[in-house]
């Protein structure tokens, strides 16, 4: 008789021989061992083949151990192939390792083509943890790629993690590029964390003089906003509205 050990074994080396001679005996496809499954070894493993006779043969695919789900670790590990095999059978993109998602996970450790998968599949880009969201992870750990992949969808670049925005992240590691990206979508110069924003925050005098011309820039825009002569449509919109506040007198 095969050990209960036989699976987990199989599992961590991709034992696709010994896998089918287990289901062929009956064995228990979602046992758990210390909270570690099949399914979620040979997710971090990388197992592509052998995960999918898992699935095949009724392994339960949102199960997790400790909060990291298949999905999670594959993220976590850059096991692209993973990644689309189980959003391809319907995975929860969204559920979180306590408070982390893969998307977070992914922005974290740099994968950005599982950045793109998981954005293209629908993933929320503005869930945070611990008050990070992925555009802060990425930024904390310089991932330039994702920063801009991130930067094409609906996230928010103001979100603030203990009062730093992702541009202050950036600005206090001196990363230039990042900063230049982050700078072409307009955030808030102006947000400050115990009494400093980003250019107060950094120590790069490029970066500072980056960060000084663009404020530049914002201020003339508002200037020139202000001083701007009504378009005939606006005109005639607001002779209404005086023509119309005018009867109900």
């Amino acid at each position: 008789m095969l050990s209960q050990e036989s699976i987990f074994s199989a599992a961590e080396n991709g034992d696709l021989k010994m896998l089918e001679s287990l289901i062929q005996k009956g064995v228990n496809l979602n046992q758990q061992n210390q909270g570690w499954t099949p399914l979620l070894i040979s997710s971090h493993e990388g197992h592509l083949d052998f995960l999918k006779v898992l699935l095949d043969n009724g392994a339960y695919i949102d199960q997790e151990n400790f909060g990291s789900t298949a999905l999670y670790l594959a993220c976590q590990e850059g096991h692209e192939d993973i990644v689309n095999e189980l959003i391809k059978r319907k995975i929860t993109i969204d559920k979180p390792n306590r408070n982390a998602t893969p998307l977070l996970v992914a922005s974290q450790e740099g994968h950005t083509e599982i950045v793109k998968i998981l954005l293209m599949n629908g993933a929320n880009v503005n869930i945070s943890d611990k008050g990070d969201n992925a555009l802060q992870y990425a930024c904390l750990h310089n991932h330039v790629s994702i920063v801009k992949q991130l930067l094409k969808e609906k996230i928010d670049i103001n979100h603030q993690d203990n009062g730093d925005t992702a541009l202050m992240i950036s600005c206090d590691n001196e990363n230039t590029e990042i900063v230049k990206t982050l700078l072409l979508k307009e955030p808030d110069l102006n947000i400050a964390n115990h009494g400093k924003n980003a250019i107060q925050m950094t120590h790069n005098n490029d970066i500072r003089d980056l960060l000084l011309q663009k404020m530049k820039e914002f201020q003339k825009a508002k200037e020139a906003a202000q001083t701007q002569t009504p378009t005939p449509r606006e005109e005639k919109k607001k002779a209404g509205l005086f023509a119309c506040c005018s009867q109900q007198k």
